[in-house]
């Protein structure tokens, strides 16, 4: 059963704070708080300990008013030309540098290891009495949903693209050094009920 989380043909998963403002995007490795017993009749996990491959942060956006659209934040693990990571992000100690703990500290030893991105902020359009964002016709529907992200350094080097195209449709795009599974994990936190700022 491909949907049973112990299925082998699990490529990695996407974890949730309470409050859904936190998450972290994991390869299919074991989480070394799991005791040994766990894994020994499962299919999944080869015997390494997972590697974090995102993390995504949520807030309410209080620059646009009440109503405006949520803030959200990602970071990738920075890759060299051949794709391979440049710091892996395997923590299996409490004291090992974790990924979403360093892009909200913004530590200088490790987030320069980091690709920091944010959503682009949308502008509000009294045409349509909304907020509004160029998707340069790859979105055709107006949803919560939408978003781009961005270089935190470059606005306008759009790394992801994801919004509604249809009923129950959307368009994902994506490039370097985003991966396939970072961009669904990304655009799948979007659809998650955030308590902590709607």
């Amino acid at each position: 059963n491909d949907l049973d989380k112990n299925s082998a043909n699990i490529i990695g998963k996407l974890r949730s704070n309470f409050l859904g403002t936190e998450y972290a995007i994991y390869d299919d490795g074991r989480n070394p708080e799991f005791d040994e017993s766990y894994y020994e009749d499962r299919k999944c996990c080869d015997g390494d300990i997972r590697c974090e491959l995102g993390a995504i942060t949520y807030s309410s956006n209080t620059s646009l008013g009440s109503k405006g659209p949520r803030k959200m934040k990602a970071c990738i693990g920075k890759v060299d030309d051949e794709g391979r990571p440049l710091q892996m992000w395997q923590p299996v100690n409490r004291c090992d540098a974790k990924m979403l703990t360093s892009f909200k500290a913004k530590e200088s030893k490790h987030i320069e290891n980091l690709v920091c991105l944010e959503n682009k902020l949308p502008s509000w359009s009294d045409e349509v009495g909304g907020y509004v964002l160029n998707f340069n016709g790859r979105v055709s529907k107006a949803s919560v949903k939408n978003f781009q992200l961005v270089e935190e350094s470059d606005e306008e080097n759009v790394i992801l693209l994801f919004g509604r195209v249809g009923k129950e449709e959307f368009s994902l795009d994506m490039k370097w050094p985003m991966s396939p599974f970072q961009a669904f994990a990304l655009a799948l936190s979007s659809f998650d009920s955030k308590l902590g700022c709607d």
